[in-house]
């Protein structure tokens, strides 16, 4: 869920699908978000050992993109053909 949670948000960004104030704290936590790969080949998403912060905010606007359906909504234009096999 973390996964998908920080790449639609990150895609809302690439997009300009929205706009966030100018807070420090915002900004630092989002930008201390990284992916690494375990052994077994999943991705992981956290931030580094921190006692300030665990990217709380970073995923609090995550969630709320996600709660808002902006990525659904995106999603359901490029699927708007369709096709069956019969």
């Amino acid at each position: 869920m973390k996964e998908s949670l920080a790449v639609d948000l990150h895609i809302v960004f690439e997009n300009e699908g929205i706009s966030i104030p100018r807070d420090r704290e915002l900004m630092s936590q989002i930008g201390s978000i990284r992916k690494t790969v375990t052994e077994a080949g999943y991705s992981r998403y956290d931030t580094e050992k921190n006692e300030k912060h665990h990217g709380d905010r970073m995923w609090s606007l995550a969630l709320a993109v996600h709660a808002a359906g902006i990525t659904r909504q995106r999603k359901r234009k490029r699927k708007a053909v369709t096709a069956s096999i019969v």
